[in-house]
C-alpha cells in the first residue's frame, strides 16, 4: 500500500470553496456526479489524480484560463475554469509524505520516507532500514491506516521509546521523538506539522531534559571540583610531610629535628583527614620513631654530666637501630663512647698510681 498523498485540490466557486478529497470528482448535471448543476452537461467535467498529478478533463467545451478547451489538461495553481458564466478558480497545494528525520545516530541529519506500510529494522530487506547494531533485524511495523501512521513494537527485550516512554502501539504525531537502539527518530507529517514549525519552540520534554541536562553537568562539575580541591589539599599537606622529614635528616641540630618531625606529623594528620593511604601510615610511622628516638638524645645529651655513661651508651645502643643512619646521632654517640674511654683511661690511671 503506497502512502504517496495527493496533492490538495480546492474547487473556489465564488464564495464557497469545496475540497477535493477522492482520486476522481466529476461535475455535470447528471445526479450521479459530485458536483450537481442542472447548466451544464451531463457529465461536463472531471478532474483525476493520475500518477502524482491532478488531470482535467472536460467532455464539453469549456475555458480554460480564457482559451476554449475540450479534452484532458494539466490542472495548475490559479487555474480558470469557465463554463458558460460559471467560473472555477483552482487551488492546489502540494502535499508532502510525512517522514522520520534521523537526529542521533548514522547519517545524522537524514530523511527516512515513509511511502508504505512496512518493517523497521536492521535486516537489509527491512522497508525502512536503520543502520544500528542495536537495532532488532525486525524492530517494529509501521502501517498506514486511514491516513494515520501507526508504530508497532515487535521488540520485548529490546523496546522502542517514544516521548520518553515505552509504548507497544502508539499513532504518531509531528515532532514525536522515536529512540530505536542507539539512534533518535523525529517523526514529521507535513500537513499536521512541519519540520521548522517543531523547531519553532521547544517543548515542555525537551526544556525539561535541556534543564535535566545542565543539572546534571552542574553536578558533574561541582563534584569533580570538590574532588580535584581535596586531591589537591591532601597532597600539598603530603608533600609538606615529606619535606618536614627530608629536611630534618639534613640538619645538624636536635632541636630542628625534632621542630621538623613535629611539623611532619602534624601535615600528615591533616592529609589523613582527607583520605588515608598507606604511604601515609609508613610516614607517620617513621617520623613518629625518628621524634621519639631524637627527644631521648637530646634528654641524654642535656643530661650527659648527671647520668653514667655506661648506662647512656646502652640506651644509645639501643638507639642505633633507628638512627644509625644519621651522621649527628653517630657523632653524638661516638662522643659518649670515647667519654666512656677517657673515663676508664682516667680510672686505670688513678688506680696505677
Amino acid at each position: 500500500m503506497m502512502f504517496s498523498k495527493m496533492d490538495e485540490l480546492n474547487l473556489i466557486i465564488g464564495d464557497s470553496e469545496i475540497k477535493v478529497n477522492k482520486t476522481n470528482f466529476t461535475m455535470g448535471s447528471d445526479k450521479n456526479c459530485d458536483y450537481v448543476n442542472p447548466k451544464f452537461a451531463p457529465r461536463h467535467l472531471s478532474f483525476s489524480y493520475i500518477e502524482g498529478k491532478w488531470i482535467g478533463n472536460s467532455l464539453s467545451e469549456i475555458k480554460l484560463n480564457g482559451v476554449p478547451i475540450v479534452g484532458k489538461f494539466d490542472l495548475k495553481d490559479n487555474d480558470t475554469i469557465e463554463i458558460g458564466d460559471f467560473k472555477i478558480k483552482i487551488s492546489l497545494k502540494k502535499i508532502e509524505n510525512p517522514y522520520f528525520r534521523i537526529i542521533v545516530g548514522s547519517h545524522v541529519g537524514s530523511m527516512i520516507k515513509i511511502e508504505k506500510s512496512g518493517i523497521i529494522g536492521r535486516e537489509l530487506n527491512a522497508d525502512y532500514i536503520i543502520e544500528d547494531e542495536y537495532v532488532s533485524r525486525k524492530h517494529a511495523k509501521i502501517e498506514i491506516l486511514d491516513g494515520k501512521i501507526i508504530w508497532e513494537d515487535l521488540q520485548a527485550k529490546n523496546p522502542t521509546i517514544i516521548n520518553g516512554k515505552i509504548y507497544k502501539k502508539k499513532e504518531l504525531k509531528s515532532g514525536d521523538e522515536i529512540v530505536i537502539g542507539k539512534t533518535r527518530l523525529l517523526f514529521v507529517n507535513p500537513k499536521e506539522k512541519p519540520e521548522y514549525e517543531i523547531y519553532k519552540k521547544p517543548s515542555k520534554r525537551a526544556i525539561f531534559i535541556i534543564l535535566i541536562t545542565i543539572i546534571i553537568l552542574l553536578t558533574i562539575l561541582i563534584t569533580y571540583t570538590w574532588t580535584s580541591n581535596r586531591i589537591n589539599a591532601f597532597y600539598y599537606h603530603y608533600n609538606n610531610a615529606k619535606e618536614a622529614i627530608n629536611q630534618s635528616f639534613e640538619t645538624n641540630r636536635i632541636d630542628e629535628k625534632i621542630s621538623l618531625l613535629k611539623y611532619a606529623i602534624y601535615e600528615i594528620e591533616n592529609a589523613k583527614k582527607i583520605k588515608n593511604s598507606p604511604d601515609l601510615e609508613i610516614i607517620g610511622n617513621l617520623a613518629n620513631n625518628k621524634l621519639k628516638a631524637w627527644e631521648k638524645v637530646l634528654k641524654i645529651k642535656n643530661e650527659l654530666n648527671k647520668l653514667n655513661l655506661a648506662s647512656l651508651q646502652e640506651e644509645l645502643k639501643n638507639l642505633e637501630k633507628i638512627l644509625s643512619d644519621d651522621k649527628l646521632f653517630q657523632e653524638i654517640y661516638a662522643k659518649i663512647l670515647k667519654a666512656r674511654l677517657s673515663s676508664e683511661y682516667i680510672s686505670t690511671a688513678k688506680t696505677l698510681k
